[in-house]
Parts: structure tokens; sequence; C-alpha cells
């Protein structure tokens, strides 16, 4: 939802160092700064709709599975 509404900040800020994103069809992202890089690069791309079709959790770990798709006239 951060990253939707264009807290960019708050995104980087709540995921791990760890973090592993599977952008399917392009590439796989492992650690913070790749995340980051990605999610800055796609910040300026206008967001269409977020489709979450899953979130689970268990005390500081989380998964999510979902989509973002971006408006055709910005990719």
């Amino acid at each position: 939802m951060a990253w939707v509404s264009g807290d960019l900040e708050g995104v980087a800020g709540a995921v791990s160092d760890e973090i592993r994103w599977d952008r399917v069809g392009e590439r796989v992202l492992k650690g913070r700064s790749e995340f980051e890089r990605s999610v800055t690069e796609t910040a300026a791309d206008n967001v269409a709709r977020l489709v979450i079709n899953t979130i689970i959790t268990h005390g500081a770990t989380a998964a999510v599975n979902g989509a973002i798709e971006l408006d055709s006239a910005s990719r």
C-alpha cells in the first residue's frame, strides 16, 4: 500500500536486508539495495491496480503474493 501511495521510504523501511523478490517473468531481486533501486525505478510509473492474493505472517516474518499492474500509458 505504501508503494502505491508513493511512500517509498516507508516501503524501504518495512523490508528486511534479506528480502528476495521474484518479479515473475523478469528477474529475482535479492537484498535491500536491489529492492530499493527497483522500487525507485518503477515509482514514476502510474499504478493502475494493486492486487493482493495472499498475506502470510508469523511473528516478524511475512510473505505477500500479488501483483501491481501499471497503467499501459506509463510502460
